[in-house]
């Protein structure tokens, strides 16, 4: 089945939080479910990526690292 799909914001920071690894490995099963969908992207979930990844993971990342993941 072909379309488009949205992923918000929780599922793209649980995918990258090793401090959370049941969570992570859940949301990284999220897009590997249905390979053949468009996955899209909000300028508003970028943003939120970026804040909490720089900022409110227990490991932060540095905001060059963050920057380069949330403009794809």
């Amino acid at each position: 089945m072909n379309g488009r799909a949205f992923i918000d914001t929780n599922v793209w920071v649980y995918a990258v939080d090793v401090a959370e690894p049941t969570k992570r490995a859940r949301a990284l099963e999220v897009p590997a479910a249905s390979p053949d969908k468009d996955y899209v992207i909000s300028a508003q979930v970028l943003g939120e990526f970026y804040a909490t990844v720089t900022g409110k993971l227990r490991m932060s990342w540095p905001r060059r690292t963050a920057g380069r993941w949330s403009n794809g």
